[in-house]
């Protein structure tokens, strides 16, 4: 969405975080190399690298995982850096970000400060209200809420457009209270 910290899209931002050492990232360090994910800085280091550097990272990648060694995954994580993957992938999602504001706004017709706040409520509302974690409960959470407040806005005998945000929240602070994980969320247990 537009505005924020979240600018640069979410999909490219996870990525980049997985390749650095960012301590609040809570996920292995270059664990998408070690699975093989195909992301935007490997396909640029395939199209950079030499013929010899592009053999050894298709070898890498056609090996199992378990064959993967700590060594050879940290070689394609600097590689992507000398060859400048990581900066390519930062300007293509700030490109697609800024392209993405464009579009939004023109489709508004207007803009200001904090446009991508009440986005970023809305988005975050859709994933709390279906379920953190669950793609499918965020895109429930999501039509929830546009029909919630189509019907608000829409209907005669509803609050009214200024009321919209806060018969949202009325709803899901009701739907938390009797279903904590949200819609379709599943409850989980933490083992200390």
């Amino acid at each position: 969405w537009v505005g924020g910290r979240h600018t640069r899209g979410k999909g490219f931002e996870d990525d980049l975080r997985n390749l650095s050492d960012d301590p609040g990232y809570g996920k292995e360090r270059n664990g998408d190399l070690a699975e093989g994910k195909r992301t935007l800085m490997l396909i640029h280091v395939l199209g950079a690298a030499s013929p010899a550097e592009r053999q050894r990272i298709d070898a890498l990648l056609a090996s199992p995982r378990s064959v993967r060694s700590p060594s050879e995954i940290e070689w394609l994580a600097e590689l992507m850096a000398e060859h400048g993957s990581i900066d390519h992938a930062r300007k293509v999602a700030g490109a697609m970000a800024g392209a993405a504001g464009l579009l939004y706004q023109q489709s508004i017709g207007t803009t200001n400060y904090n446009l991508g706040f009440q986005l970023g409520l809305i988005a975050f509302t859709s994933a709390v209200l279906g379920g953190i974690g669950n793609l499918w409960g965020a895109v429930v959470g999501g039509l929830l809420i546009g029909f919630i407040q189509g019907l608000n806005d829409g209907l005669p005998i509803a609050f009214g457009q200024q009321w919209s945000q806060t018969v949202v929240f009325t709803i899901l602070i009701i739907i938390l209270v009797f279903k904590p994980a949200g819609l379709l969320g599943k409850v989980t247990t933490e083992k200390v």
